[in-house]
């Protein structure tokens, strides 16, 4: 964990982030662009535009224009995060009666298993597509002796 934390420090510290300057320069005229040629759609803009600079910083993403699928599923995810998992409260059966985890899917009461396999699966894919997009995007670049097709 310390390890993470230092990584994180040293790619978003104060002295780092002038390195991202070109990179928030070139999706902020992306932006503007967007805006002024469409400005009823402002709300698609802006997600677009903070959803896709955060993949452009952290793993070399460049998003569509309209109907990119990483984004789409990031912002699944946050819809899940925020609408379904944290919107009770925090608190679910599950988390009074632990026993409750041993319940078959098939029985009554057990529908919240679903959802959260459901859950589970959408959250492990958006961690895994942009990780796996930057270590073929790596793959191009790294010296080998074999031959890329």
């Amino acid at each position: 964990m310390k390890r993470q934390r230092k990584l994180l420090h040293k790619a978003f510290s104060v002295n780092a982030i002038p390195a991202y300057h070109p990179l928030i320069a070139s999706e902020t005229e992306s932006f503007l662009r967007r805006i002024l040629t469409t400005p009823g759609s402002y709300q698609d803009h802006t997600r677009r535009y903070a959803g896709g600079l955060a993949l452009s910083v952290v793993y070399g993403y460049e998003a569509a224009p309209v109907g990119d699928d990483l984004l789409c599923l990031a912002e699944e995810c946050v819809n899940i995060l925020a609408n379904e998992i944290a919107s009770g409260g925090g608190i679910w059966p599950v988390d009074i009666i632990p026993a409750l985890k041993y319940l078959p899917t098939w029985a009554p009461g057990s529908g919240f298993q679903l959802k959260a396999a459901r859950w589970k699966a959408r959250m492990e894919e958006f961690v895994e597509k942009p990780y796996d997009f930057l270590k073929t995007s790596l793959v191009r670049f790294l010296p080998s002796f074999v031959p890329r097709c």
